[in-house]
């Protein structure tokens, strides 16, 4: 494997030539050197130094750069170059892991191969200097990436011990670059697996999220699953595995479909984690009839509920919780009639319909191979019906009613709760004919009906 230090910034070389003008090392370190390893375009740059951060601060403050205290009790100064941010840490020793999350203290080192023992696989473990082009690697990083391998620096239990967020970062490595976990490696994470109690939900979310993001997703829940750590974090998910779907329609359990529906998905998060919980009713919604088949009523309300206190859980945000709920109740709604789609259409957003064509896309090309054409045919005449719909701007929602509630008031109606119930009852009629959405008509059926309808005559 040829290293090739591609597109790396001008301000880093500045950074590492003001470090060797006042006498000490500047090295490129960790992810940023692992990424142009495998040829790609590092997202950020690391840097790591034998200058202690009081040093650093006092050396950059010199040159005129802001200079942010970052993390400098462990280590870390972010020196602002260009509007840009970039971090600067000390070499560190070994700490002491009290929570397996982070140190309660650290020692710094004068010493690159100190600092790179204490880093949690191999492949990370790799430090470049901008300045000579020597490539540091004394832990066979650069062997195990092109065998397309993800192991632990020494011993992996002690990487664990030490930070429990390194279970999770494993898989998504692995599933990121397409790499298997080297053998000790995972038997450390199945050993230490229940750590990831540890970890505060907002981490978990984000390495989840970066599974989710990878080009076949499945292979890190497989993975979250073998080593343990699903049952912890997403239990209602894991749980899966053990749903059978008797059906002409599948040919797997609920686990193996959701898994090949999340590697037919857009890569779009609120997406991917509707499909990863779209079915997670089905475990209590499972009924088995007299002719051997598995039957999900209802499974989609409960899969909403069921989402809705994971969502809360992992703390998304209140829109994205909505939105994903709102998908989930609605994955498997297929009206035919004209009127009927109107309504699913009011209860989904046209502002969501996107989103759902692609999880129903998604969710049919996972079903059992003789049931695929079906189900896209059947797809397509949904997709035929809203678009004719939409093309005729056909009313289906209250705002598309020819008129609104002041007219209504103007009408001599009393304002309150009639008015709601006039406005409901007026997007049925529209609804079953859009000929009668028109303002003379709707005034003239509001004057001679809404007194039957506030006594419920209607």
């Amino acid at each position: 494997m040829k290293f090739n230090p591609i597109n790396i910034p001008k301000q880093v070389f500045e950074i590492v030539k003001i470090l060797n003008e006042n006498n000490y090392e500047g090295f490129i370190v960790g992810g940023s050197v692992r990424d142009m390893m495998l040829g790609k375009t590092p997202k950020d740059f690391d840097l790591t130094t034998n200058a202690v951060p009081e040093e650093v601060v006092k050396m950059f403050e010199k040159e005129d750069f802001r200079v942010i205290p970052t993390g400098i009790k462990f280590g870390t100064v972010t020196v602002m170059m260009d509007g840009e941010p970039f971090e600067i840490t000390t070499y560190r020793n070994e700490a002491d892991y009290s929570d397996f999350r982070r140190p309660t203290a650290v020692s710094f080192s004068k010493n690159i191969a100190e600092d790179l023992k204490r880093r949690d696989f191999t492949c990370n473990a790799l430090a470049f200097s901008p300045k000579t082009g020597q490539l540091v690697d004394l832990f066979g990083g650069i062997k195990d990436l092109e065998n397309g391998i993800i192991r632990a620096v020494g011993n992996p239990n002690e990487r664990f011990k030490e930070d429990a967020l390194r279970l999770m970062r494993a898989v998504r490595f692995a599933t990121r670059y397409g790499f298997r976990i080297e053998e000790k490696t995972k038997e450390a994470i199945k050993n230490h697996a229940d750590k990831i109690r540890h970890v505060s939900i907002e981490r978990v979310k984000t390495e989840l999220d970066g599974i989710l993001l990878s080009n076949k997703p499945s292979v890190g829940i497989r993975l979250l699953q073998e080593l343990g750590i699903l049952k912890i974090i997403l239990p209602e998910v894991s749980i899966l595995e053990l749903v059978p779907q008797q059906s002409p329609w599948h040919n797997q359990n609920v686990f193996g479909h959701t898994l090949d529906a999340l590697d037919g998905t857009p890569k779009r998060l609120d997406l991917l984690w509707t499909i990863l919980l779209h079915d997670t009713g089905k475990k209590d919604a499972r009924t088995r009839d007299e002719t051997g088949r598995d039957r999900f009523i209802g499974h989609m309300e409960i899969s909403g509920r069921i989402a809705e206190e994971i969502l809360r859980r992992l703390k998304f945000d209140n829109a994205s919780i909505k939105k994903i709920i709102k998908l989930i109740n609605l994955h498997q709604e297929e009206p035919h009639k004209r009127n009927k789609m109107k309504h699913f259409l009011r209860r989904l957003g046209v502002e969501n319909l996107q989103d759902f064509d692609d999880m129903r896309m998604a969710d049919i090309k996972a079903h059992h191979p003789d049931k695929i054409d079906t189900g896209m045919e059947m797809l397509q005449q949904r997709r035929d019906l809203w678009n004719d719909i939409l093309d005729k701007n056909e009313p289906y929602d209250i705002k598309h009613l020819a008129i609104n509630g002041d007219d209504i008031l103007a009408l001599g109606i009393p304002q309150g709760e009639i008015v709601r119930k006039i406005l409901k009852e007026l997007l049925l009629l529209v609804i079953n004919d859009p000929r009668k959405n028109t303002k003379e008509f709707l005034k003239r059926w509001v004057s001679k009906n809404w007194e039957r309808l506030e006594k419920n005559e209607m």
